[in-house]
Parts: structure tokens; C-alpha cells; sequence
């Protein structure tokens, strides 16, 4: 893991060893001080900026974690494996305070909802569990998890805070909603054809965009629990990342075909 200057120099400041195998995603805490990393080794590290130290050591995954993400609020970060889990972690204790399970397959992305999402997707908190409801087969019910016990996830989804739901998309080609307080999936959002391979909620919480080895970049109206819009053939290769502008008027993808597309939001 290295950290750079990245205002005049951009020179690395530090270089920080520890991890055993790939290094899959980094991420700061909201404090600024302490980065986070995740590893193909099965673990993620809590590193100090200043000293470089790492301070702790989360294990609990049995796989490869492909991702982590920070909580946009809290000393809390997600993780999602090769092992078919979603954790939740207490970073300044190392306690894993969710375990969330129910995809069928690795689990490629991550990404936490932002506030506007809250009051959108609360309606599905009354889903209950085992439901095997399904919208025209895009929108379902809860999968089996473990409650989360971390201060600053018990807030009421009303509130509009940030954090409070979570998106997991796969290789079993579904995206899951997760509501990491009470450990439940509220909704699952199916439709591409392949493997999910990255995330992102529109800044409105109205949508959450989602691409795909289908070569697709799909649009879901949360709701509706639906599809949309749907771009197929965005690109001539696996979609592998998709971001979108921090005022939702630009789309960015990445693809396996070593192009960047940037697309107009209507």
C-alpha cells in the first residue's frame, strides 16, 4: 500500500508492507488519519497516515476480499469475499458486527447508499424474511444474516442518515440491498446476464447504477424496484467500473476493452 502527496510533488510519502498476497481495495476512515486495505491474503489492515504502523488486523473472511469501503460516517467499514459473505467491521475494535449472506457466488462490489436513499429504500424494510417475492424476477427478499451490533448503524431509516443500507453485486449476477442493522437483505435486483462487477448510487438515492461481464451498464429505479434504462453494448468487452459525477449528470465507465466512456444523465 503506498500513500502519495498529491497537491505539488505527488512524491510517495510511505510505503506500507504487511499484506501476503494482492492488495484488492484501500479506503480512508472518515477521520482522514487511518487507511484501510483489503487483500487476496484474507485479511484487511487498519494503517496510521502519520507513522505508517498498522494498528490491527481484521480477520474472519476464509477468501480473497475483493473490496472494501468505508462508512461515510462512522469507524466502521464493509467487506465482500470470494468466500459468498458481506462483513461488517468495527474498525477501531477489529469486531466483525455483521455477517451477511445470500449470494450464491463470489461477491465482486460493494457500496453504501447515500442519505437520499434512506426514505427510498425503508419501504422495503417490511419485507419478511424468507420472502420469496419477485417483481417480474428484479426484486426480491432477504437471504440468511446476522445482526450488526456497531454504534452509529442503529439509526432509523427515516432519518435520512448515510450508511444505513448497503449494495453487494456478484458473480451470481444479482445485486442485493442490505440493511447491515438488522443483518437482513431487503431487496435483490436481478436482470444481467453475467457477473455484477462494480456500483454506484446516483447522488438524487433514486437509482443505483450497476455494470456487468454482459457488457451492459444497467440504471435501477430503487423505487420501483425495476430496470430502468439499460445500456447494452456500452461496451465491446467486460464492464468492469462505473462511477458517476458527484451532481449526476455524468456517467463514467471502464472496460476489459482498455476504453473509458464518459455518457450524458437525462
Amino acid at each position: 500500500v503506498k500513500l502519495w502527496e498529491f497537491e505539488e510533488t505527488y512524491e510517495c510519502l510511505k510505503t506500507l508492507r504487511g499484506h501476503e498476497h494482492n492488495v484488492s481495495g484501500v479506503t480512508w476512515l472518515p477521520n482522514d488519519e487511518l487507511v484501510v486495505s483489503s487483500s487476496r491474503d484474507g485479511s484487511i489492515k487498519v494503517w496510521e497516515q502519520g507513522s505508517g504502523y498498522c494498528i490491527r488486523t481484521l480477520k474472519g473472511h476464509t477468501d480473497w476480499i475483493r473490496k472494501v469501503v468505508a462508512h461515510p460516517r462512522n469507524q466502521v467499514v464493509a467487506s465482500c469475499s470470494s468466500d459468498k459473505s458481506v462483513r461488517v467491521w468495527d474498525a477501531s475494535t477489529g469486531e466483525c458486527i455483521a455477517d451477511l449472506r445470500g449470494h450464491d457466488h463470489v461477491v465482486e462490489c460493494i457500496a453504501y447508499a447515500p442519505a437520499k436513499s434512506s426514505t427510498v429504500l425503508s419501504k422495503y424494510l417490511g419485507n419478511a424474511v424468507g420472502s420469496e417475492e419477485n417483481l417480474n424476477g428484479e426484486a426480491s427478499g432477504p437471504g440468511q444474516q446476522n445482526g450488526a451490533k456497531a454504534e452509529g448503524l442503529n439509526g432509523s431509516a427515516d432519518s435520512g442518515e448515510e450508511g444505513l443500507f448497503l449494495a453487494t453485486g456478484g458473480r451470481d449476477k444479482s445485486i442485493r440491498i442490505w440493511h447491515p442493522s438488522s443483518g437482513r437483505c431487503v431487496l435483490t435486483l436481478q436482470g444481467h446476464d453475467n457477473w455484477v462487477r462494480s456500483l454506484a448510487f446516483h447522488p438524487n438515492g433514486q437509482f443505483l447504477l450497476s455494470s456487468s461481464d454482459d457488457r451492459s451498464v444497467r440504471v435501477w429505479d430503487l423505487e420501483n424496484a425495476r430496470t430502468l434504462k439499460t445500456l447494452s453494448d456500452a461496451h465491446t468487452h467486460f464492464v468492469t467500473t462505473v462511477a458517476i459525477h458527484v451532481q449526476g449528470t455524468t456517467l463514467a465507465t471502464g472496460s476489459v476493452d482498455t476504453a473509458i466512456r464518459l455518457w450524458e444523465c437525462a
